[in-house]
């Protein structure tokens, strides 16, 4: 057994050489607007991205590196997803806005046709099998799976294999099967022909296999890729958890998940390899719930040996064993986008003798060196990145690796300052409760602490579902207690903080909110919002904040019915708390 492991472990070593493996990005490029999506063809060396603004970009691999090819206006709004055809001579654009899927002739690089379907598209596949040279459109659109040619005016055939909208499809090029599933979590395999099931699988009947689990769990699939040699294949939920199925049998291999109790948990231990700065921590996980709206955007990629699989995390880019879905490699620790999408290539570069795109391998004349790269976007970002075997910081070219490709304009100037690292405290926010909204000015100047105390808290969610626990009509009301009891809570690092007294702010008014404690320098989580002016306190707690609006919220709550320790009778909770950093 010892003997076996060995050599697995030698064999994951080999694959592990033929990936990227620098921590930080060797080459960014630039679009003049927010980089939506990004796909390649590994055969023909060629990588495209779309952006907000229906611009799609080609862009040539070289020896090292890439080069700008080509661009066009595809779309009249952002550009959703691209895709490329197996042996990657065709490819496709679409836009979530429109019926409209774009064509384009990835050897050329030229735009050679425009398909217009009944209704607007969800995802792309392009279907095309090794040896046949007419590819295919599948298309999940809002009214159903549709089927279609590569020509100007297709028959849309609808594929009726689903009880509810398919979200994703994806073409097993080498079993000539699609496979699709649906907002209910139903997998499906049929044939592009027939729409029939497959004839070439272990099974009789789906309910041998784990083709209903999604549904069984009611997880809605985001994204599916099937392995280079159509064995296996990968779904990801907006549950944040991937499964890995065996083609032939429908049965899950390995699962694994990224949720926020892992990130918590590696918060917490302090010896962790992948501990932030608090302030980094909380930044990254408002980030994180802000994409739970957008996780259409997260992919997951296979390499050559089917042995790994990789993905962009909560922190940098994961690679995970296939067998065992265990951590083998994290890459991009240390850079601050979140990345999203991902395209892995492990081609040979190939540029034929006219220096256009050509169709090649490892066994075709040009160049012989595989040069790896994880091309990767990021959230919210306008450029797009390449993971490679270099590190810039090595050869002298850190502050060179931002390629400014496009020239910029005022508009794209801003896009380019806003995907900076910020660790802005915020200058206001609203507390959403259970009896209306209140918004309050905070005062980060004066109390810088307080102030990142509160933000820290609201960013991680801490507030959420907490009561207002402590009612005195005539006074204020208090919350931010986890335990509800007015015993608990502690500041953002985990015990109690100083006072930040100053004296320009004071309880001259009612609608201050300020920190309630037991004494000096015993600040936690705990606020309270006055109703009256309220002298006495001066001097005694930090006052960080005024209602800005929905004083007649605070004062609703302020009526309502106690009991004799000053508790609501019934349960006053705050849902949630937005920020403003501006």
């Amino acid at each position: 057994m010892k003997a076996t492991q060995k050599v697995l472990s030698e064999d994951i070593d080999l694959y592990l050489q033929r990936l990227p493996n620098s921590d930080i990005y060797e080459l960014s490029y630039l679009h003049k607007d927010e980089i939506q999506c990004i796909s390649a063809s590994t055969n023909t060396s060629i990588i495209a991205t779309g952006s907000q603004d229906g611009v799609v970009k080609f862009w040539k691999k070289l020896y090292r590196g890439i080069e700008f090819a080509k661009q066009f206006r595809a779309h009249v709004s952002a550009v959703s997803q691209i895709a490329f055809s197996q042996i990657g001579s065709k490819a496709a654009s679409i836009s979530y806005s429109d019926c409209i899927i774009k064509i384009y002739d990835s050897l050329s690089l030229d735009m050679i046709d425009k398909l217009t379907l009944n209704d607007p598209v969800l995802y792309l596949e392009i279907a095309q099998d090794i040896q046949d040279a007419e590819p295919y459109i599948l298309a999940c659109t809002q009214a159903g799976l549709v089927v279609a040619e590569m020509i100007s005016n297709p028959v849309q055939k609808k594929i009726d294999i689903h009880a509810s909208k398919a979200l994703v499809v994806a073409y097993n090029a080498h079993k000539k099967t699609c496979i699709s599933a649906d907002e209910n979590g139903v997998i499906e395999y049929w044939r592009k022909e027939s729409a029939e099931m497959p004839d070439d699988v272990d099974f009789r009947f789906k309910v041998q296999t784990d083709l209903y689990v999604l549904a069984q769990n009611k997880e809605t699939p985001v994204s599916l890729t099937i392995s280079p040699s159509g064995n296996l294949f990968c779904i990801y939920t907006a549950s944040r958890v991937f499964r890995i199925y065996n083609y032939s049998t429908g049965k899950i291999m390995t699962k694994f998940e990224e949720a926020y109790e892992d990130y918590q948990e590696i918060q917490n231990n302090p010896s962790s390899d992948l501990r932030l700065e608090r302030i980094e921590f909380y930044r990254r996980i408002a980030l994180e719930k802000d994409m739970d709206k957008n996780l259409e955007r997260l992919n997951a990629v296979w390499d050559e040996s089917e042995e790994i699989i990789i993905y962009a995390a909560y922190i940098g880019i994961k690679f995970r064993l296939v067998s065992t879905g265990e951590v083998i490699r994290i890459i991009a620790k240390s850079e601050t986008p979140r990345f999203t999408q991902l395209f892995l290539y492990q081609g040979v570069p190939m540029l034929n003798t006219s220096g256009k795109a050509g169709l090649g391998g490892s066994s075709s004349q040009g160049f012989k060196e595989i040069d790896p790269i994880i091309f990767a976007i990021g959230y919210h970002r306008t450029r797009f990145y390449l993971f490679t075997k270099r590190n810039p910081a090595d050869e002298g070219k850190e502050d060179t690796r931002d390629i400014m490709n496009e020239t910029i304009t005022d508009d794209s100037k801003c896009l380019v300052m806003q995907q900076k690292p910020s660790i802005r405290l915020a200058k206001s926010a609203v507390i959403h409760t259970t009896m209306g909204d209140i918004t309050i000015k905070l005062f980060p100047k004066q109390c810088p602490r307080t102030v990142e105390n509160f933000t820290g808290h609201c960013m991680n969610g801490y507030y959420s579902q907490q009561i207002f626990h402590r009612v005195i009509k005539g006074f204020m009301i208090q919350t931010g207690d986890p335990e509800g009891n007015g015993h608990g809570g502690t500041s953002i690092w985990g015990g109690e903080f100083e006072d930040e007294i100053s004296e320009d702010l004071k309880h001259d008014r009612p609608f201050t909110v300020s920190m309630a404690n037991r004494g000096p320098n015993t600040n936690g989580s705990q606020f309270f919002i006055t109703t009256v002016a309220a002298s006495w306190l001066n001097g005694r707690h930090t006052l960080f904040g005024r209602v800005a609006k929905g004083m007649d919220t605070v004062c609703r709550i302020e009526g309502v019915p106690c009991d004799k320790k000053n508790k609501p009778k019934a349960d006053i909770r705050i849902v949630d708390i937005t920020i403003n950093l501006d």
